[in-house]
């Protein structure tokens, strides 16, 4: 008998049936599990041997997991109705939960039953199938191996030359050899005695009579009548930038999607759903795929992108 789960539905606050289910009829992040007037939950099975994760109870006390919890004077009741993200987060440890999926058109929460079993199970007709997603989980982990893969480095038989440092010049000791030594030039004079010192009588200084001033009268300003200011009329915008070309068989959705900058998956599922009318349940099932993968955080928003753009590039959504 399932005493530990028991005794964490009492711990938890009892629910305002009536408001919960009106809420529960307008939540978008429950759209999956609704049908008109009617909603899908799922009841924690209280007989088995099984417990809520601290982070699972944690979200029921916020709300960010939405549960009818019992009241005090009732038995212990718990019904799940869990937002796609939280459903296939394993952090939450929602879906392996032995479960009975009901049907509830009112705030009696007194629903109809349409099947027992893990709430994994129970899922698979609400979230979008494999068959239309298409595609493997091998290939999304072959998508992050490829963004974390060390670039190659070549083989150390083909690694680049190195130059060689330039050989430091060395320099013998011991007197220079005979053909670095120059012979003192021989004189052109063979003595003093015809010397004789250059006359100063034939020098004569440069006359300064025939010195004329350059006239003044022949210069002419230059005149600024002709002047013209550059005309301001043929000014031309600089044409806008345009988008880059999309490449062949790449989707329209594609180029304008990777011409985005995003800080977080929760940014890119929202510009999908709203740029381009992406179903809130797919962009939640390709986000919790994504948090699934192998690929290391600051790579994830990067492959959900890519996710999108094969979608599109392949016309499948």
């Amino acid at each position: 008998m399932g005493v530990e789960i028991q005794t964490q539905i009492k711990e938890l606050a009892p629910s305002a049936k009536n408001p919960l289910f009106r809420r529960l009829m307008v939540v978008e992040e429950l759209a999956y599990l609704r049908e008109e007037n009617s909603i899908i939950g799922f009841e924690v099975d209280t007989e088995m041997d099984q417990a809520l994760s601290g982070f699972a109870l944690i979200g029921i006390g916020k709300h960010t997991i939405y549960a009818m919890c019992s009241d005090i004077h009732e038995p212990p009741r718990l019904i799940l109705f869990p937002p796609l993200d939280k459903l296939f987060d394993p952090a939450f440890g929602l879906i392996d939960l032995q479960v009975t999926r009901m049907v509830f058109t009112d705030g009696g929460f007194q629903g109809t039953v349409q099947g027992k079993g893990t709430l994994r199970d129970l899922v698979k007709d609400l979230t979008p199938p494999e068959k239309d997603i298409d595609i493997p989980i091998g290939v999304i982990e072959q998508m992050a191996d490829k963004m974390q893969k060390p670039p190659e480095t070549p083989p150390a038989s083909q690694a680049a030359p190195t130059e060689a440092p330039p050989a430091e010049e060395t320099f013998a000791e011991g007197p220079p050899p005979d053909e670095f030594i120059e012979e003192p030039p021989e004189s052109d004079y063979e003595g003093y005695d015809n010397y004789e010192e250059p006359g100063y009588d034939a020098y004569e200084e440069p006359g300064y009579d025939d010195y004329e001033e350059p006239g003044y009268n022949a210069y002419e300003e230059s005149g600024y009548d002709d002047y013209e200011e550059p005309g301001y009329d043929n000014y031309e915008e600089p044409p806008a930038p345009t988008p880059p070309p999309e490449t062949a068989g790449q989707d329209a959705r594609s180029t304008q999607l990777l011409a985005q900058t995003f800080k977080d998956l929760r940014e890119v599922t929202e510009y999908c759903e709203l740029q381009f009318k992406i179903p809130h349940t797919l962009t939640t099932e390709l986000a919790n795929r994504t948090l699934n993968s192998k690929v290391s955080p600051e790579f994830r928003v990067t492959l959900l992108v890519k996710l999108f753009c094969k979608l599109f590039d392949e016309h499948k959504i």
